[in-house]
Formats: C-alpha cells, structure tokens, sequence
C-alpha cells in the first residue's frame, strides 16, 4: 500500500505478509463456525522512519441461514483477538544518530454482517453488508539512541467501518479430473469514526504530534479469484487493488490451500 506525499505531508509505504491455518465445521444445512490462528508481519515507511509489527492472532465466527447455507440469505458474525509487537526506528542524520523504540500491545476486532446467496443463469451472485469495530491498545515508550529520543504516549483506539461487497462465481470449467471456478469481487468501506490514525510524544516537555497520511474515509476495492478443486482439495489464487482517495494505492495477493472431510 503506498500513499503519495504533498507539501503538507511525507509519502509513506506499507507491505504486509501473513499466514493462517483453519478450519470449517458445518453442523447442518443451516449453521457452521470457523477458527483460526495466524501470524502477521507487516512494515511502514515514510520520512526516514521505518515501523515494524509481528502479530500472532485467533479467530473464530459462525454463519447461519434461514434455509440453506448454499442459497437465500444468511448472517455471520467473525471476531478476532491478537497481540502486537511493535518495534520503530527514526534516522534524524547531522549526527544525531537513530532513535529507536519498541512497545507490545493487543489488537481486537468485530464484524457482524447479513448477505444474500443468489443463484441466476449457472452465476452465484453474494451481496453482502455489515459493521466491522477494531480496537487496538498499544503500551506507550521511551525511545533510545539518540539525544532527540521521543516519549511516545500510549496508543488505545477504535475505528468503525461500513463494510459491502459483491462477489460473482461464473460456472465451473471441467478441465481433466479438475472444477475450475473463476469469480469477481468488488467491495466499499466506509470509516464511520475518524479517518485517520494521531499518534503523540513529548521530549524536553514540548508536544510533538504525528498524523497518519492515509485520512480518507473512503475504501475501495476490486479484484479476481480462480479456485480449482480435485475431489476433496482445493487450491485458490486471488488479486485485489485498493484505492483510498486520489493520493493511496495498494495490491492484495492471496494463495490458499484447503481439504474437505
């Protein structure tokens, strides 16, 4: 994810990478849960400095429908609870050397959501619309290394989002003893709290403050995904662009693996 820089502020870029293993029980033809555990690494640069953050996570939620799971409406609930290391550098130059901090903190989220499974012509069409709240509370610090080292305050903030999508399944492709299913997947988020992250810290008793470049309440994205599945595996490749505003721009890649039982 990149955002681009103005007089006001300093360009910035992130790049994320993680894994997670899980799983899906269904209990009927009406309900099924899921939980999973991950990790996540993930690195922001902007004006010299550079951010990094080591997240081990769980998440667990359940999907119920009023008839059936493969078609007509459903809600689902998702929640996740994580800890977050968090380590930072600042090379100031002129020989005032790099400041260095590192801080841990826990990262919670919610998402409630209700969709519709529609079935027209061989293509699945899957409207969906929800509320997602994410907190995360980070310990404040002292940098170290240089004589310009911040106190950092403490970070403990909730965001709110609006969250929709729309995915489409075109019919499989029979290809040799293989299902193949591409599909399509656009979506819009709506920060409902404010829309951008201010961080705060203090030496010789002056107030510095530091706000995020990324500001736009606005989120947009839209990608393609392709699914092949043998008997009881399947394989996904899935790419996604995001853009928030006129200024960030990013691309979301995702592999999976999966066995049904």
């Amino acid at each position: 994810m990149g955002t681009d820089g103005s007089k006001a502020q300093n360009s910035s870029t992130e790049h994320t990478t993680g894994i997670l293993i899980g799983g899906t029980h269904r209990f009927n033809e009406r309900i099924s849960a899921n939980a999973g555990v991950g990790y996540g690494y993930g690195s922001i640069s902007s004006a010299g400095g550079n951010v990094k953050t080591d997240s081990v996570y769980m998440t667990f939620g359940v999907r119920a429908a009023l008839s059936d799971l493969q078609q007509g409406p459903y809600s689902a609930l998702q929640g996740n609870v994580g800890y977050v290391d968090y380590q930072s550098t600042r090379s100031l130059g002129e020989g005032l050397g790099t400041a260095k901090g590192d801080s841990r903190g826990e990262l919670l989220g919610a998402r409630a959501s209700v969709g519709w499974l529609l079935t027209q012509g061989g293509v699945t069409l899957d409207p969906r619309l929800g509320v997602q709240v994410s907190h995360l509370n980070l310990n404040g610090f002292r940098e170290r290394g240089s004589e310009l080292a911040l106190d950092i305050n403490g970070v403990s903030e909730t965001q709110t989002r609006l969250v929709s999508g729309l995915e489409a399944k075109i019919p499989d492709w029979l290809i040799s003893e293989w299902s193949i299913r591409p599909s399509i997947n656009v979506g819009y988020e709506r920060r409902l709290s404010c829309s951008n992250a201010v961080s705060h810290g203090e030496i010789y008793e002056w107030e510095i403050e530091q706000s995020s470049a990324l500001n736009d309440r606005n989120m947009y994205k839209a990608g393609v995904s392709l699914s092949a599945k043998r008997r009881n595996f399947t394989a996904g490749v899935s790419v996604k662009a995001i853009a928030a505003g006129r200024e960030s721009a990013g691309v979301v890649g995702t592999l999976s693996a999966g066995f049904s039982f």
